[in-house]
């Protein structure tokens, strides 16, 4: 997408932004963002923005094999998962309260800074937890990874397509053209904004 940008707009620069759970949406509210692909569930109130769904994120709770979760009866109960140590991507919000999640009170956790390096910690052993299912597919299927059922799963997320309706720049304009395209054809709606 942006090799065809880049050949029919000139001089505007485009800076992309990775960021964690509430910080997408942090970055499209504060300003630091015109749009967010993959924006996790609901936004925040307030308004300044429209977003349309574009898809469902499915969790899958993993354990490196050699773990002694892996061991257990399934479901793994809260008391099981206490036992043992999380890995958890860190929010990167900075205006915005964090998210977190499938996280128990009282658990140890090893913070990281996003979902592979998450993805990487849970294949070395370090930690439990749950992982996106299509980031995790390949791993489960090569035996890398190990997925678990638990008693209390973790929902599916809704992922958001969200932008700032205050700004109309003409990349913006050409991007969410684009985006609508593939995702949500011509509809957009307001949430929020």
């Amino acid at each position: 997408m942006l090799e065809n940008f880049y050949k029919e707009v000139h001089g505007t620069h485009i800076r992309l932004l990775k960021e964690v759970y509430g910080g997408t949406w942090d970055a499209l509210v504060s300003g630091r963002a015109d749009l967010a692909v993959g924006a996790p569930g609901e936004g925040p109130p307030g308004g300044g923005y429209a977003a349309k769904m574009i898809g469902i994120v499915e969790f899958v709770f993993a354990v490196a094999p050699a773990h002694p979760l892996a061991f257990l009866p399934e479901p793994l109960t809260a008391g099981d998962l206490l036992r043992h140590r999380a890995v958890s991507a860190a929010d990167s919000s900075r205006t915005l309260p964090p998210r977190t999640m499938g996280l128990l009170r009282g658990q140890d956790v090893l913070t990281v800074p996003d979902l592979h390096t998450k993805l990487e910690a849970q294949r070395l052993g370090f930690g439990v937890g749950y992982l996106p299912k299509h980031l995790v597919q390949d791993d489960l299927a090569a035996g890398r990874l190990v997925a678990k059922a638990v008693a209390e799963p973790k929902p599916a997320v809704q992922l958001f397509l969200a932008w700032r309706t205050g700004h109309k720049g003409k990349a913006l304009r050409w991007f969410l053209k684009r985006l609508q395209d593939i995702w949500i054809g011509s509809s957009m709606v307001n949430s929020g904004g």
